[in-house]
């Protein structure tokens, strides 16, 4: 396994019978052996930072008027997992089931804010929030392993300029061959046969 900083480590998750932590990290989930000291990678996914969906708080103690808690999860069930490639801005959402994976929502390039599927492995149902910066929250019924959404509710829908709105996110190197991202921002009534003044923002 390649090196991994600590600092690329994040969202320390406990399983449920104290031997392992789990923290999502730039790219796969690492899961670390609390007997052993050994960290290894989960092989998920090489691009895509995985974050562990089914977590419960333990209610922990408070000192000095901070709260302290203990996030858990459970590894004798499936464990849903959530890849988020900050790169391409996408998201999709797997199951995990001793090594077996059962893609519940494909790549996309919506935000998945909440998911809810049945408890049982393999559920092939559930529902979801999504948004992106050309849609708001809009909650879907999502079937057959993420290939068939049904929009129920749709938030905004009084905001009439969203559809004369549009923002997309591009891709490129820089000079030194880094890949970047960024968000484009359309004008108003955008008509691609004009040209247009172009204002950039570095941050």
């Amino acid at each position: 396994m390649a090196d991994v900083k600590g600092s690329d480590l994040r969202n320390p998750v406990y399983s449920l019978d104290g031997k392992k932590l789990f923290f999502s990290g730039k790219t796969d989930l690492y899961s670390y052996d609390l007997k052993t000291g050994v960290l290894s990678g989960m092989e998920i996914s090489k691009e895509s930072e995985v974050v562990l969906m089914d977590k419960k708080v333990i209610m922990g103690f408070t000192l000095l008027e901070t709260k302290f808690n203990t996030v858990t999860v459970d590894t004798g069930k499936p464990l849903r997992l959530q890849l988020n490639n900050t790169l391409k801005g996408t998201t999709s959402v797997l199951e995990l089931n001793k090594n077996k994976r059962l893609v519940l929502i494909p790549e996309t390039d919506r935000k998945i804010k909440k998911i809810a599927f049945g408890k049982g492995s393999g559920t092939k149902s559930g529902f979801t929030i999504e948004e992106n910066f050309n849609l708001p929250d809009g909650l879907y019924s999502v079937s057959n392993n993420g290939s068939k959404k049904k929009l129920l509710y749709q938030t905004n829908t009084q905001d009439l300029m969203l559809d004369k709105m549009k923002v997309e996110v591009v891709h490129f190197n820089n000079s030194l061959g880094v890949p970047l991202k960024g968000i484009l921002t359309y004008p108003m009534d955008y008509d691609p046969m004009k040209k247009y003044p172009m204002v950039v923002k570095v941050y």
